[in-house]
Formats: structure tokens, sequence, C-alpha cells
């Protein structure tokens, strides 16, 4: 084990686009206090160093029920040390309430809102009526949100067909590259102009758009892409956790946006928002990733259920697509509430597609699915403490 140089706890607020700056040692000031911190830095090292990261993280694991491959860059800060984050949830006052409904408005280029409901969360609708706005200020009870809706447009499942299917989307290649990289400026100007500058783009996914007509839901011949941002602190970017191993009422604070092929804005998600303060304390020691890596391996083992092993020529293949170093929220108090905050720790965050296969009666294999809660897609698998390598949702 090894000791990190802690400084006294001191608050420091970050604000939006704010980086951590150096500090001054505080066994001196000036030069001095500088050379021994320094000095205290070059002793320990970089955190790949002292957790023992490789480069890659290589893995080919066969067993009856399940196979898990990897071979996929881990991705670790250039850093020494890894500061603690205390986060808690933001109320917005009136004044910003207010100023989100003029920025929405604008965006979407309506006249005017018609309040619908009093309540919290407050609703309005766009003059047009095409649009609903949905402001919560948030309370002990009620995260604070901003929601913009479409109530008869929407990217999720409709008519029983498959929104994921892109065969028929006649944008293809590098222009949907193209109009994908438009709307992501579209959308980082947004959260520009929602104060939301500390959010970096998590995932993009096109999907094609079903629509509401005398209260049926119908695939259309529509297409629009969901962009996903999550918090960013430094390098290290913040996780929710999502799959068969989270909890409800746990995430963090969010942000989405839907668009249009034509570049119309369809949605706008801002859920929970927070403030999050530096404490001026950093993470100790650091398990070796060895050690997380087994942890995961296991895991993934034992995720295949009773249900599934005595399930006839079943077989599960996960394959890793990426392993980072990032954060994730410890909750103070009772898990969920909005009044008890919660603290940023560090943990291993492994990503990856899921799929399973089935033989048919010879053993040979006839066909593989992805599991239903990917799709197919790349899904956070599991979170792992990096310093006691706690299991987060199992």
């Amino acid at each position: 084990m090894y000791r990190l140089f802690r400084k006294k706890p001191r608050e420091h607020r970050i604000t939006s686009g704010q980086t951590r700056k150096e500090e001054t040692g505080q066994n001196g000031s000036g030069q001095n206090g500088a050379e021994q911190d320094g000095a205290m830095k070059e002793q320990a090292g970089t955190i790949r160093q002292l957790a023992e990261v490789p480069e890659i993280y290589e893995a080919h694991i066969e067993e009856e029920n399940i196979t898990i491959t990897a071979d996929v860059t881990i991705e670790v800060p250039e850093t020494d040390r890894i500061p603690l984050m205390d986060v808690r949830s933001l109320p917005y006052t009136e004044e910003e309430l207010e100023k989100l409904q003029e920025i929405l408005k604008q965006e979407i280029g309506v006249g005017d809102w018609v309040e619908q409901s009093g309540d919290d969360p407050r609703t309005y609708e766009s003059s047009d009526g095409v649009y609903i706005l949905s402001l919560g200020a948030g309370d002990r009870q009620k995260p604070p949100m901003v929601w913009l809706m479409c109530p008869g447009i929407s990217d999720g499942t409709g008519g029983g067909d498959d929104p994921d299917d892109l065969s028929g989307f006649s944008v293809t290649g590098d222009d949907r590259k193209l109009l994908q990289a438009e709307l992501e400026e579209k959308a980082e100007m947004l959260l520009e102009k929602m104060g939301l500058e500390n959010f970096c783009l998590e995932d993009a996914r096109w999907r094609r758009l079903s629509v509401s007509e005398h209260s049926s839901w119908s695939m259309s011949e529509q297409w629009g892409v969901r962009l996903y941002y999550r918090r960013k602190i430094g390098d290290m970017e913040v996780v929710n956790d999502t799959g068969e191993y989270s909890l409800p009422g746990l995430r963090t604070q969010y942000v989405e946006f839907l668009y249009r092929e034509d570049k119309t804005l369809l949605a706008v998600k801002d859920i929970g928002r927070e403030s999050v303060t530096d404490t001026r304390e950093y993470a100790g020691f650091l398990l070796p990733f060895l050690a997380v890596s087994q942890i995961f391996e296991q895991c993934m083992k034992s995720s295949v259920t009773d249900e599934d092993m005595t399930e006839m020529g079943s077989h599960t293949y996960l394959a890793v697509t990426e392993v980072k170093l990032a954060y994730r929220r410890e909750f103070k108090g009772q898990a969920g509430s909005q009044d008890g905050g919660g603290r940023l720790v560090p943990v291993w965050a492994f990503y990856g597609i899921t799929e399973k296969g089935y033989q048919d009666h010879v053993s040979r294999e006839a066909a593989i699915f992805p599991i239903a809660a990917g799709q197919g897609k790349e899904t956070l698998l599991l979170t792992i403490n990096a310093e006691d390598g706690t299991i987060y949702g199992k």
C-alpha cells in the first residue's frame, strides 16, 4: 500500500468550464512548497504505474455457457492522483427557469408558451400545439428537471417494428457522419446556452421515428438521432449504471437531445441538476488492475443465470469494447434521496456487447442474437470501485 499526499480539506466550487488548478504545498508557500509537492508527485508516479495498469486489456475465456473476449486499450488519465468530488442536487431559481423557457422558445422557433399546469413540475404547451415543456425547480423529493418533447413523435418502439432498423434511411456513409457532426455542433451550442459546459458526448444513436395518430403509434419515414451527454471532470467522465447491474433512482445528472434528420429539435432532457464541489481530498490506495479484471470476469461468469444454463444449447458471447477509469456517484445517507448528496469516486467502467448463441441438434451454431438489454449495441456492463473493489448495482 502507498500513501498519497492529501491537503487539508477545503471546499472549492467548480463552475462550468473551470479546470482544476495547481496548488501550493501546505508545508510551505511559494517555491519551497511547490518543490516539495513536485518531489512527492515524482516519487508517487502516475495512476497507470501505481495501479499497474497495462496499455491493453486482453482476455479470451471460454466456459460451458459463456465466452468472454477483450482486446482494448485501457483509458487512464495522465495524472498522479484522483481528486474526490462532492455532488448535491442544485434546484433552479425562478429566474433560471424563465431563462430556460426563453432559450428553448427561441431554439424551436415557437411564438410563446401556454401554461397547462402550475404544479411542480410546471407544464407548458407551445402556441402551435407541437411541443410540451415540463420545468421542475427540484426539492428534497423531486429532482430538478427540464424536459421538452413532441408528444406526437418518438424514437421508441411503435407499431411493432424495430426502430433500430436503418435499412430504409437514405442518408448513409459519409453523408450521415457529416449530418451527425452538424447536429452535434447544434447540441453543443445549446448546451452552452443552457449553462452545461462541463458535459461531453457519451453516445449517438440513429433511429426510425414513430408518430402518433388517433391514439395509435406507427413507424414513419422520418429518422432522428438521440445524443446522450454525461458530465466530465478533467479527463474523467461520470458514468451512470445501466442494464442488469443498475439500481433505479441512482443516476447522476444526464442530458439528452433528439434531432430529426432535417435538423429540427424534437426533444431535450436535463434531469437531476447538480452542483459539484472539489473536496481537496484524493483517492488513496488503488487496486491493481489485474485484481479488478478478475473481479469483472468472475461477475460476468456469474451473470449466466441458472435459467440460462439449463436452456438447451444456449451460449452467451460477451465482447469487451471499452475499459476506462471514470467517476461514479456514491450517495450519502439514503440512496436516491435528493437532499443526501453524494461523492464522486473512481471506478473502472467496462463496456461491451452481449449476444446469445443457440446450437442445433448436432451442436452446430445455429444462430446468434443480441441480448435484449443491449440490442447488439455497446452498453455499460459493470462498474467496480477502483479503491476497494465494490461492485455497483449487483
